[in-house]
């Protein structure tokens, strides 16, 4: 029941486009890095509360509207880039999530070549996620897709990593770009070396790959001197920045700053506390 009521709203914001886009940095650990910007879909209750998106999103799965979501997701970012680009002058890196049900949507991928085009986008400031356990769902269609992503000049990263298959393996069949260690290693890994461990080793790993790597859940500032030391090369969580709605702003605010101004003892984590 529950799930119906959110494909109705769901159905009424992809017909009136009156569904909301919210962005969370990705913060570099060293300079010369762009900030990223994770862009995050919201729907308000008929109250005017932002639900959580596992609601409807688990409901777009079941009901067929998915593939629906993603492309219109894929408009709507890729238009908001282009006015950040025409207001600021700054072109901005996003990253786009993705349901594996949209692998082999080739209509999803016609949509991004024209959407480039429209919009003069720089292919290399899209990157598509995908959690771990969707892309190895089905492996072989997956990379198929990647493949197409490559080909337009996108880059890739696998969300969630850890939480899933745990296989380090795996990562040769993909063309990967990033890699985002689940959060459950992440926010309490200042209290526990087995996660420090875990961490290290998949750090390591990709540096040798050529793969970046984005700790997500970095909760206070203890966290981020870890990560600095182990070399993440971004970190993303509350302590760092909630979603907001405006990406202009939030690219004001943002923009310039590394996890080194966040660390133990600096004024900027002096001065900002748990964002």
């Amino acid at each position: 029941r529950t799930q119906m009521e959110w494909i109705d709203r769901l159905r009424r914001s992809l017909a009136h486009d009156s569904f909301e886009m919210h962005y969370q940095p990705m913060i570099p650990s060293q300079k010369g890095r762009p900030t990223i910007y994770e862009a995050l879909i919201r729907l308000r209750d008929e109250h005017g509360n932002l639900g959580a998106p596992a609601l409807f999103i688990d409901a777009a799965e079941n009901f067929g509207l998915i593939n629906q979501l993603d492309r219109a997701v894929i408009a709507r970012c890729l238009k908001q880039q282009a006015e950040v680009r025409r207001q600021t002058g700054k072109s901005i890196t996003l990253s786009l999530n993705l349901s594996s049900l949209s692998f082999g949507d080739k209509e999803l991928l016609a949509l991004l070549q024209r959407a480039m085009i429209d919009h003069k986008t720089d292919p290399t400031t899209l990157i598509f996620e995908v959690t771990e356990t969707a892309a190895m769902r089905d492996l072989g269609e997956a990379n198929a897709f990647v493949t197409e992503l490559k080909r337009m000049g996108c880059r890739f990263a696998i969300d969630d990593f850890g939480a899933g298959f745990s296989s380090f393996s795996y990562i040769k069949n993909l063309d990967l770009d990033y890699i985002k260690i689940d959060g459950s290693y992440i926010r309490n890994m200042h209290n526990a070396k087995d996660d420090r461990l875990f961490v290290k080793a998949l750090v390591d790993l990709a540096k040798g790959l050529g793969i970046h790597t984005v700790a997500e859940f970095v909760e206070n500032s203890a966290v981020v001197d870890i990560l600095i030391e182990l070399g993440v090369d971004y970190m993303q969580g509350y302590y760092l920045g909630r979603p907001e709605a405006g990406l202009e702003g939030l690219v004001a605010n943002v923009g310039g700053f590394t996890t080194a101004d966040y660390a133990t003892g600096t004024p900027r984590a002096r001065k900002t506390g748990s964002v």
